[in-house]
Parts: C-alpha cells; structure tokens; sequence
C-alpha cells in the first residue's frame, strides 16, 4: 500500500521535529555537563533515548512507509504546490541531521574532557595522604 503524498510530507516533517528536538536535547545536556547539573543531565539524556527510539521505530517500519522511501519520493511527480515545500523540508532536516552528528561528536568531546578531569582529582585526592605522621600530644591529667 503506497502512502498519499500528504501522508509521506507530514511523516517527512514528523523526522524533522524529531530531529530538531534532539539538536536542542543534545545543546542542553551539553551545557549541564558544563555546569555540573547531574540531574538535569539524566533527564536530557533519558529524552534524547526516548527520541532516538521514536526515531529507530520509524526507521523499521515496512518499506512503503520507511522515511528511506518517503525520502525516495522524486519532486518532479508532487504537484505544484507541494514540491516546494517538500524540498525545503528535505533540506531543512539535512541541515539539523548533521547539525545532531556535529552535536554528537562534540557531546561526546565534552564527556572525554570531563571524565580525564575526573580522573586526574580522584588520583590527586588519592596521593593527598599524609605526608608525616601527626604526635598527639600527652594528655595531662588534672589542672594548675
């Protein structure tokens, strides 16, 4: 069963939201790595796997309604009026698709970064031991 054209545009533009949505993820876990905001992190982090699974479940679906075949769809068989902004979703979802592997590698820097800063403190916290023993000194017993 062949999808309408309209079906397929809403299904192209539903990738493209979805796309966006995990650029503007990715920046905002960025930033909590940057800060140091733990939580908020786990929270971007679960969102973006929630979206990434979203994304993997439309990816599989049968070929007919794969976003591979509704890409395929060739702009000179759309009527007029949608060919213009079949094309431009085409490109808008190219740009924010390397927009989220540019994310991704530069997510994935900032993580490196931050666990060979954690690596270097906890082997500095782990040399800091004493260096001499400390004498107590002698209890006295009773006052002057």
């Amino acid at each position: 069963m062949e999808l309408s054209l309209p079906e397929s545009l809403i299904q192209l533009e539903r990738r493209l939201a979805w796309m966006r949505e995990l650029a503007a993820s990715l920046q905002r876990a960025q930033q909590c790595v940057l800060h140091g905001a733990v939580t908020q992190l786990e929270e971007e982090t679960r969102h973006q796997q929630q979206l990434c699974a979203r994304l993997q479940e439309f990816e599989q679906r049968p070929p007919n309604h794969s976003p591979s075949s509704v890409r395929a769809t060739p702009v000179g068989l759309l009527p007029e009026p949608w060919r213009g902004r079949w094309q431009m979703v085409e490109l808008e979802l190219a740009a924010v698709e390397n927009q989220v592997r540019h994310l991704n590698r530069v997510h994935a820097a900032i993580l490196r970064r931050a666990r060979q800063s954690l690596v270097v403190i906890s082997q500095v916290v782990a040399s800091c031991g004493p260096t001499y023993e400390v004498k107590s000194a002698p209890l006295t017993g009773g006052g002057k």
